[in-house]
């Protein structure tokens, strides 16, 4: 009756050891994990911060310098700039998914031929791009802006355009590099960036004698210049240190591939959606910036604004620092995408799963710490910006509702990094327009011209909108079929002869073929040299697994034989020795003689069978 219980105890205490180790490994792979992504965010948080916003803070300081006018030029003319080149940059995201899943699925050819994709279409919105930066005048009047202002936002974007173009290749570079895992180049670009924009913006906006220089003008031609001689320097580093060879080779060279119409189908397919995600989100912000400072000029009262120029300034200290403090949950975003898009790319779709967990954890508790420390500084980050008593104070009413607003926007964006890394940018572009511009942006106009006529309002519509954006993307990461994502991603990124794209029954189909050994033995007449050695030598091992068995057969059938001597030799041994009792009543010396024929004879016996199990064992 003990017997079932103790072999019931000892199951559980097995049951108990086997949840024990994986619990050990699950950690284990975890805490891996998380040092991974962390070794990632910080070059990524630097180069976010050196590559799109410290540049444009020494342009506004240079230009604040020269006068107000070229102050808001300068100003009008990045948000002109960002709104219309949005959609370009957001575009090249679809790099993070594409090259991210062929690096994880090996197919490193498809890497340089995604490059060239990016650089074709970008090409294509940088032309139409540089229309509107031409004609950026009269659509600045037609927006009702001081012609002095608009003019001088038309210098300084006309003399940007170079920046445009070079700055879209450098920013190809930077996620090319990015998407490998190889993240630090950034910085040095990011450094080389900025060190010769301040050069430059001191050498032309106001001369190296201070006798005069280019103006605003000095400032977009010192960006552009910058531009250029980074794009050229991150170039040379990718060619002197091989990054385009090591640790695997991802450039070919120049390929026709990359003029496949499928394969820019399919490009645009997951980059659209992202540029206008982009659009959406950056739109949103730029918005609420006009409504913080909307005028309602008329001819009687031609200085009169519903809000006033103090809820201006508070809402641009405001903005300005969450744009800083963006960066962080910006930069563990690029990181999970790149991270998860590979994972999924080497079929582990449960450690993209598991990855995708732990970047939820880092971005509460990054943006819990962010927030926290906004809270609590709030009187002193508005002493930073201002010295008007009246704007400090309401900064510090502000900063409050952006510490709760920090919240929802680092989640919602490590969402949308989880999102492109898996390829479903479509869905992200979607719920970043319903949560801005359904939800955020009513709650917010009603909120502040019907209800409370004050800033805040825009701030807690804005934080029902991010609230909104983090609860639907949290739903749908959620509801994420890691498996069914991973045979997409191997879809994806499996190249065909004509260098476009297989569709998912394609793919599912070779892979099937690869694991069935009779598809490999029959093959096709398209099959390459490689797979026709792998067929061959599996071949090899069929036929020596048949031998084996013959040989097996071969051992039975001896088995049975001698087993049929044995028994013969038993009975002759039996009768012989009847015989030789018979003979030892006569004689002593004849049972003597019968006795040791006897023995012999059983030893032979025994001596055959254990040379039989030792031929047995030999074969």
């Amino acid at each position: 009756m003990t017997l079932p219980k103790s072999i019931s105890q000892l199951d559980v205490e097995a049951l108990a050891k086997e949840k024990y180790h994986n619990v050990k490994n699950t950690l284990k792979d975890s805490k891996e994990e998380i040092i991974f992504l962390l070794e990632w965010i910080w070059p990524v948080l630097i180069a976010n911060i050196l590559n799109n916003v410290a540049y444009l803070f020494v342009n506004m300081a240079f230009a604040g310098r020269l006068g107000k006018d070229e102050l808001a030029a300068v100003a009008l003319g990045n948000t002109w700039q960002f709104s219309t080149s949005a959609i370009a940059i957001g575009t090249l995201n679809a790099m993070d998914t594409l090259i991210s899943q062929s690096y994880g699925a090996k197919n490193y050819q498809l890497i340089g031929v995604t490059v060239q994709r990016a650089a074709i279409i970008s090409i294509i919105y940088c032309f139409f791009i540089s229309i509107l930066w031409i004609f950026t005048y009269p659509i600045m009047v037609a927006m009702h802006q001081d012609q002095h202002v608009a003019l001088l936002t038309q210098q300084y974007t006309t003399y940007m355009l170079p920046g445009l173009w070079l700055g879209t290749l450098l920013t190809i570079l930077e996620k090319y590099l990015q998407a490998q895992g190889i993240m630090k180049s950034s910085i040095v670009v990011g450094v080389i960036l900025n060190i010769a924009n301040a050069i430059f913006n001191f050498i032309f906006v106001h001369g190296v004698r201070g006798d005069g220089g280019m103006g605003v003008i000095g400032c977009s031609l010192a960006t552009s210049l910058s531009k250029t001689i980074s794009f050229f320097a991150l170039l040379g580093w990718i060619y002197f240190f091989k990054l385009h060879e090591r640790p695997v080779k991802t450039w070919y060279g120049f390929s026709r591939q990359a003029l496949s119409i499928s394969g820019l189908k399919e490009y645009l397919h997951l980059g659209v959606p992202a540029g206008l995600q982009m659009v959406f989100e950056g739109c949103g912000f730029e918005i609420l910036t006009i409504l913080a400072g909307k005028s309602n000029q008329t001819q009687t009262q031609p200085n009169t604004r519903l809000l006033g120029p103090t809820s201006l300034d508070a809402h641009s200290i405001a903005m300005n620092f969450t744009l800083m403090t963006f960066m962080i949950p910006l930069s563990l975003s690029i990181a999970l995408s790149v991270r998860i898009g590979q994972l999924l790319g080497a079929r582990q779709p449960q450690m993209a799963k598991r990855t995708t967990r732990i970047g939820f954890g880092i971005s509460i508790v990054f943006m819990m710490v962010v927030s926290s420390t906004q809270f609590f500084s709030r009187h002193f980050i508005g002493s930073i910006y201002s010295s008007d008593i009246e704007v400090r104070q309401m900064v510090a009413k502000l900063l409050p509702i952006s510490a709760l607003f920090q919240i929802f926007d680092g989640f919602q964006t490590t969402c949308q990094g989880i999102i492109r890394g898996v390829g479903k940018n479509k869905i992200g572009a979607v719920i970043n327009f319903t949560a801005f511009y359904l939800v955020g942006l009513p709650i917010s106009s009603v909120l502040t011209f019907v209800v409370m006529h004050k800033v805040y309002g825009l701030w807690i519509g804005l934080s029902c909108g991010l609230a909104a954006c983090a609860i639907i993307l949290g739903i749908v990461v959620n509801r994420i079929d890691w498996n069914a994502e991973m045979e997409r991603a191997l879809a994806r990124t499996a190249a065909d002869g004509a260098g476009g794209l297989m569709d998912e029954e394609e793919t599912l189909g070779l892979e099937k073929d690869k694991q069935d050994k009779e598809d490999q033995e029959q093959g096709d007449s398209q099959t390459n040299s490689e797979d026709i050695s792998i067929d061959g030598a599996e071949m090899e091992t069929i036929k020596r697994k048949e031998k084996e068995k013959k040989k097996k057969q071969q051992h039975h059938k001896k088995e049975e034989k001698i087993g049929l001597m044995n028994e013969q030799d038993g009975d002759r041994s039996s009768s012989n020795s009847n015989s030789d009792s018979d003979e030892d009543e006569q004689d002593d010396d004849d049972d003597d003689q019968s006795t040791t024929r006897t023995i012999p004879s059983s030893s032979i016996v025994l001596n055959h069978n254990h040379h039989s199990d030792t031929i047995d064992n030999d074969i």
